[in-house]
């Protein structure tokens, strides 16, 4: 039988949280919110018991050990995949699209997906299959791909814009390594840096900057960016990210006022982080590179969680100088 303490790290592994910001947004309260997503049992794993329970109101998760021995976790919201309460339309529809109005009406916005390796982080961002195909919004289309559809949908309803302006930027932090996923060839010439502004944030050189001029075009560039990540198979996962992946998706626009006049002004940049899965080394058994790779994970997410730590508990001393430990932390 396993151990309580193993149980529940069997659990996690079903889990995939996902956490939103706003930046200046309009409401302190809700700037900042985490929820939790509950996938499915794959196939192997049909003998092991279900171990994650949730809450009626959806407001806590539930990790169940076989001696029935229960942790709960406090989120602002859970969706279970094992039901339609929990499907990608559903997550989309109470997650999401809260985010595009705020995008929308100018406020910058962050979302990154964490947990265990094989949780479902880069299913519930992009999705799969049909989802990449720009004519097809399938029923198992991402985060990301519906947010940009809504995106352009929303500008088509709204009167024509004076100017109108899109792009993105797509790339991964690999053994702290920054490589440019939308470029068609990989520099070795030079590392890129990561530069910090204090007016405007943090950048890194030499990427790749796409203009696009709908969501069609940007689904393609997800696309053609994906089969450039850094993926290989572990023994937890057929397909396991060994990156962690952002993708960035910038607009502004100039509305035109009557006869002539100056309008109003509008940008916002959206900026979409995979990040990779936590291993175990014993459960893994990885070796070699995957050693490596997984050597570079854990503790880039190590350094992300103390600098979160640090932040939520209102702590200013230390907490800045902590940012340049590792490259994926300040981006």
């Amino acid at each position: 039988m396993q151990q309580p303490a193993k149980a529940r790290e069997a659990s996690r592994k079903r889990v995939v949280h996902l956490a939103s910001g706003i930046s200046d947004g309009p409401d302190e309260d809700s700037a900042i919110r985490v929820v939790a997503r509950i996938r499915p049992r794959l196939s192997k794993e049909a003998k092991e018991p279900e171990g994650v329970e949730t809450v009626s109101d959806f407001k806590s998760l539930v990790l169940v050990s076989p001696r029935d021995d229960k942790k709960i976790f406090a989120v602002d919201e859970v969706f279970d995949a094992r039901s339609e309460q929990g499907s990608q339309a559903a997550f989309f529809s109470r997650f999401g699209k809260e985010l595009v109005q705020h995008s929308l009406k100018g406020y910058n916005v962050c979302i990154f997906a964490y947990g265990h390796t094989g949780s479902g982080k880069t299913y519930t961002m992009l999705g799969s299959g049909s989802s990449y195909d720009p004519s097809v919004r399938g029923e198992s289309a991402g985060l990301l791909p519906r947010f940009v559809h809504e995106v352009f949908e929303a500008h088509e309803l709204e009167r024509p814009a004076k100017e109108r302006h899109y792009s993105c930027q797509y790339y991964e932090v690999y053994n702290e390594q920054i490589r440019d996923l939308l470029a068609v060839q990989r520099s070795t010439t030079r590392t890129k840096k990561v530069n910090v502004h204090p007016k405007h944030g943090v950048r890194v050189d030499g990427l790749t900057l796409s203009v696009v001029n709908s969501a069609a075009e940007i689904v393609n560039l997800i696309s053609f960016g994906n089969q450039m990540r850094t993926v290989a198979a572990t023994t937890l996962n057929a397909r396991s990210s060994r990156s962690h992946a952002i993708f960035t998706f910038r607009f502004e626009d100039v509305m035109g006022q009557a006869g002539g006049t100056a309008g109003t002004y509008r940008e916002s940049t959206v900026t979409f982080v995979d990040l990779a899965g936590r291993e175990d080394q014993a459960a893994s058994d990885n070796h070699e590179t995957r050693f490596r790779e997984m050597c570079f994970i854990n503790t880039s997410l190590f350094h992300l969680a103390h600098v979160i730590s640090k932040l939520s508990e209102g702590s200013e001393t230390g907490s800045i100088s902590d940012f340049p430990k590792t490259k994926h932390t300040p981006l």
